[in-house]
């Protein structure tokens, strides 16, 4: 077994039956696919800051960094890879008017949803992180 994997464990049954129907769905990449979106306004921002910020979120808590281990024995396990690359893409939109951000956005949503994880690769993550500069604040 990988040394860099820890807290191996069982799926729940409800892990279980989300990952047959992932598995299942081919031509529906999006299914089960959850996005969620967050809008942060402050006056003073430091881009560097929320970066590191985010990185250090996503370091810290293994979950993030769940990933899918091939079956061993007729059952899927889970565990958390030490060595799972956690990316930010940044993306600066501010340029756009505000109509056209929201189309932006719309639009970089579906493209990830379009995008399945690779569950067969336990070298890559189970989650993305984008961070959307709308604006200077």
């Amino acid at each position: 077994m990988n040394p860099e994997l820890i807290h191996i464990l069982p799926l729940t049954k409800t892990q279980e039956y989300i990952l047959k129907q992932y598995i299942s769905k081919e031509n529906e990449p999006w299914c089960y696919h959850t996005q969620f979106s967050y809008h942060i306004s402050i006056d003073e921002i430091s881009w560097p800051l929320v970066f590191k910020a985010v990185k250090t979120t996503l370091d810290r808590h293994p979950v993030f960094k769940t990933v899918i281990l091939p079956k061993d024995h007729g059952n899927f396990m889970q565990a958390s890879n030490a060595n799972v690359n956690l990316q930010i893409n940044y993306i600066d939109i501010s340029f756009l008017n505000e109509q056209d951000q929201s189309v932006r956005v719309e639009e970089i949503l579906l493209v990830d949803r379009n995008n399945p994880f690779d569950i067969n690769d336990f070298n890559k993550p189970l989650c993305r992180t984008y961070i959307l500069k709308r604006g200077d604040n």
